[in-house]
């Protein structure tokens, strides 16, 4: 994938989740509340509320044991590269690099995007963590 294309699809999802309201929002790795009726979650982290969206093909799944999950990740969905731990999980998911701690609020998340877009526009600071095609000049 280009560059390009993945700063692309991160501003659209940004968009996406700038809707979602603060009230609603946890940036822990699990759903905690559960609407079998509505098949809805309404809070987990910021790639559990893809299903909502309807944009991907993600939806949730629930277990026997209650947990509530989607049915794929986000590296299983967008060929971003591996910056999609690095953007849509907490600090239980970190490397060695700077982390949003798992209860950031979505004020936070969502700064936290502005500046990753920004760097990547502007810099080659987080290029290998993306899955970035180079075209090759004989």
């Amino acid at each position: 994938m280009e560059k390009a294309e993945i700063i692309k699809e991160m501003k659209a999802a940004l968009v996406r989740y700038d809707t979602i309201k603060e009230e609603e929002f946890d940036f822990s790795r699990f759903v905690s509340v559960y609407n079998k009726s509505k098949k809805c979650g309404t809070v987990c982290c910021l790639w559990g509320w893809e299903p909502k969206f309807k944009v991907l093909d993600v939806k949730w799944i629930r277990y026997d044991t209650g947990v509530v999950l989607t049915d794929v990740s986000p590296s299983n969905t967008l060929n971003w590269g591996c910056i999609v731990s690095y953007l849509y999980y907490g600090y239980s998911f970190s490397s060695v690099r700077d982390r949003l701690a798992e209860n950031a609020s979505l004020k936070e998340v969502l700064m936290y995007w502005e500046v990753v877009i920004q760097t990547l526009e502007n810099t080659t600071a987080y290029d290998d963590l993306l899955n970035i095609t180079y075209e090759i000049h004989d």
